[in-house]
């Protein structure tokens, strides 16, 4: 099931801010790739993500610089398994996964029929 997503790639000079009302059903993201930012009074360095809940305004500002991804939608109120690089919505469906990745069937693709 998809939903509706926002994503942005921000890059931000040094002393400017982003700032993004989102929708009060949407929980929003913001991953740094280089540099840091300031969220509600801490800093969220290279590598890591800061969570901002759903309706919350999401702010963050640049004292150095740097660029950091922006996503945010509603959440699909499903159960999660995660294992690696492997989502999936059961236990039993990762087990699943991780047995087809073993035997080379995990990915899946769909023959297309030429009908010229």
């Amino acid at each position: 099931m998809a939903g509706d997503i926002e994503y942005f790639d921000v890059e931000l000079a040094p002393g400017r801010a982003f700032e993004h009302s989102g929708s009060k059903n949407f929980t929003a993201f913001a991953y740094v790739v280089n540099g840091s930012i300031e969220v509600l009074d801490k800093t969220i360095m290279e590598g890591q993500c800061a969570v901002f809940g759903a309706g919350d305004q999401s702010e963050s500002t640049q004292k150095l610089g740097g660029r950091f991804l922006f996503a945010s939608g509603e959440p699909l109120k499903e159960p999660v398994a995660w294992r690696g690089p492997i989502v999936m919505n059961t236990q039993e469906e990762l087990d699943t996964a991780f047995e087809e990745l073993d035997r080379g069937t995990f990915i899946k693709t769909k023959k297309v029929v030429n009908q010229s």
